[in-house]
């Protein structure tokens, strides 16, 4: 490739990047329908839901994990196209988000946003920050151990 198409390339790049950012949430998706092709390449939050509320300490809410990407090669798209091949993920789903669905006996849904690099950390801190003030804890698949 030459260097024009490089510098063309990497312009396009940062234009599809740019309007991944302004766009906010994806939809809705299924979890366990989803594709790497329906998942953005870059950086960013991820939030994993069911479409029945349940309690928490205070209130209820839909969300049982909320979770990044700062992977440098695919993003996005290599953390949560993965989600049901990696060991890692498998294990946090076997033993926290799929018995959660079976209980709840439906599916379970997930959306995203695509955030600079340098935002992501801060990002998830923020939204898991909000979450334990409105509920007093955090989303139960966000718990270690």
């Amino acid at each position: 490739m030459d260097k024009d198409n490089m510098a063309e390339s990497r312009v396009a790049k940062y234009l599809r990047f740019e309007a991944a950012v302004k766009k906010g949430w994806s939809e809705w998706q299924k979890l366990d329908t989803l594709e790497p092709e329906d998942i953005t390449e870059y950086c960013g939050v991820y939030e994993i839901a069911t479409t029945r509320p349940f309690n928490r300490l205070k209130g209820t809410t839909t969300t049982l994990y909320i979770g990044k990407s700062l992977e440098a090669e695919d993003g996005l798209r290599s953390r949560l196209g993965n989600f049901n091949k990696r060991p890692s993920f498998r294990r946090t789903l076997k033993k926290r988000i799929y018995p959660i669905r079976d209980e709840l006996s439906e599916c379970l849904w997930i959306r995203f946003r695509v955030i600079d690099p340098d935002e992501v950390n801060k990002t998830e801190k923020k939204l898991l920050e909000e979450f334990e003030q409105a509920h007093l804890e955090l989303p139960p698949c966000n718990r270690t151990g």
